[in-house]
């Protein structure tokens, strides 16, 4: 397993870095004519890599950019759109232990829990198989109404590729709120305010 975080690769970088190195050796040398061929080949080839890396999207890439639209539909209530980003079976866990809920209950959670504001941060990336792969983040959250606060919350999603290709969430892990031990105490929460 290998987390990741958002960024891309840092290829077009290095090359260009290691054309102006190889510029700089052959200049020492006498060359400087192959040492600008040098610095214009590792720019080319930098700029090459970029582009490539411009146009193609990684699996890894689509669960994450997934995982930030869930956060937010999820925020403004989109009930639609949540119920197509998962499964027909999700499981739900807190800090690894399974509870008693499934992907209903988010949905009527999404739709009842007024959040004024919120900020999203990615904490990574990864893919366990060719069909199965997870995220994390965290989300600070500013509610009113049942529960009137800032809530500061980490999560992790384990999504699958159908045989359709999308990839949709299978299961919904709580991992900390407030930066301790979950429970299931958030649960019992989204029971009372989707009522």
């Amino acid at each position: 397993m290998c987390w990741r975080g958002g960024g891309r690769s840092v290829g077009e970088s290095v090359r260009g870095v290691g054309g102006v190195i190889a510029a700089y050796v052959l200049a020492g040398r006498g060359q400087k004519r192959a040492g600008i061929g040098a610095v214009a080949a590792g720019v080319v080839l930098g700029g090459a890599v970029m582009v490539i890396g411009l146009t193609i999207e990684t699996d890894r890439e689509r669960i994450r950019v997934a995982t930030e639209r869930f956060v937010e539909r999820f925020v403004a209530g989109d009930s639609g759109a949540l119920d197509g980003m998962m499964a027909e079976r999700v499981a739900l866990l807190s800090a690894g232990s399974s509870v008693d809920a499934d992907r209903d209950l988010l949905i009527s959670a999404s739709r009842a829990t007024p959040i004024s504001e919120f900020a999203y941060s990615g904490l990574g990336s990864t893919i366990d198989t060719p069909n199965s792969g997870r995220t994390r983040f965290s989300v600070r959250t500013t509610h009113s109404g049942l529960y009137t606060g800032r809530v500061n919350s980490a999560w992790e999603l384990e999504w699958a590729r159908g045989q359709d290709g999308q990839w949709r969430i299978v299961t919904f892990e709580c991992l900390h709120i407030f930066n301790r031990a979950p429970g299931t105490q958030w649960v019992e929460w989204a029971r009372r305010v989707s009522r």
